[in-house]
């Protein structure tokens, strides 16, 4: 057993998921899960490789930190459960980073604000701002879901990242970092995603079951 305080990242809020291996401060190694929108099966399989690759096993993971969303259902979905397993099995402690933080932290140290949107949908996106001080991204104005016309004014001077705006394991990894240090944790029972929305599947249960219902 490695006395060394390893850590590993995970983001699978996105098409191309990856992970991340981390020694205390210093970041190892990022790797991409092949090929994309294959969480399911290679989220586990990808990890167990990375931590060979580095003479490592699951139970020298001392701190996990996942991406929690809002982002893909499915994906958000199996990079929490295999969090929560992996905790449950070698008591590793756990921080849940919000995706938006990690999109912030991808994008570098701006000048001007950040407004970070995610789940666009019809005319409505979850959004954030953010402003860079003390070598970090704070939040200004919390995430919501907002109207396009809120979203206009709360972009007032801001750089906008739409759904395209990159993120990995490595900018969740930091976000992660920060967070532990900050004591952040979550326990295993009380983690889980963060959706903006509810699944568009249950939405549409919900409209079918109000039409029989007004029909009935």
């Amino acid at each position: 057993m490695s006395f060394k305080e390893y850590n590993l990242a995970i983001e699978t809020s996105s098409r191309q998921g990856s992970v991340a291996l981390g020694c205390g401060d210093t970041l190892l190694a990022i790797w991409e899960l092949p090929p994309p929108a294959r969480h399911r099966v290679d989220l586990l399989p990808t990890i167990a490789d990375l931590c060979s690759e580095h003479d490592l096993r699951a139970i020298d993971l001392k701190e996990l930190y996942v991406s929690i969303g809002p982002g893909s259902f499915t994906g958000l979905r199996i990079a929490v459960t295999t969090v929560k397993v992996i905790a449950q099995m070698t008591g590793s402690k756990i921080v849940a980073v919000p995706t938006l933080d990690a999109v912030a932290e991808a994008s570098g140290p701006l000048d001007q604000p950040l407004v970070v949107c995610r789940n666009r949908k019809r005319e409505t996106v979850y959004c954030g701002r953010y402003r860079h001080e003390a070598g970090r991204w704070e939040l200004t104005d919390e995430p919501d879901i907002r109207t396009n016309d809120q979203l206009a004014e709360l972009s007032v001077g801001a750089v906008v990242l739409d759904e395209d705006a990159k993120v990995d394991a490595g900018s969740a990894w930091k976000c992660g970092r920060r967070m532990a240090s900050e004591q952040q944790w979550t326990e295993p029972l009380a983690l889980s995603p963060l959706y903006a929305r509810e699944p568009e599947a249950v939405t549409l249960w919900e409209e079918n079951k109000h039409k029989r219902a007004t029909h009935s």
